[in-house]
């Protein structure tokens, strides 16, 4: 039964709680990335990966990277 019970909650304070009726939460199985999809999850960007464009030019100078290259 663990293998198919998941925990639920709210906020980081609540208790974890058994969520056994999977309605329009469907946890991913196997491989294909339906997990990352399906349950919504994302990660928060970090501050390098929104300046890595600016990090580069800055340290080898704009022609270091191709104009069409989209980082």
């Amino acid at each position: 039964m663990s293998a198919s019970s998941f925990t639920f909650r709210h906020k980081v304070s609540d208790t974890a709680l058994p969520y056994r009726q999977i309605g329009a939460f469907k946890p991913g199985e196997g491989v294909g990335g339906a997990e990352l999809h399906w349950s919504d999850q994302q990660w928060r960007v970090l501050l390098e990966e929104l300046r890595i464009r600016s990090h580069y030019e800055e340290r080898y100078g704009k022609q270091s990277i191709p104009n069409d290259m989209t980082i």
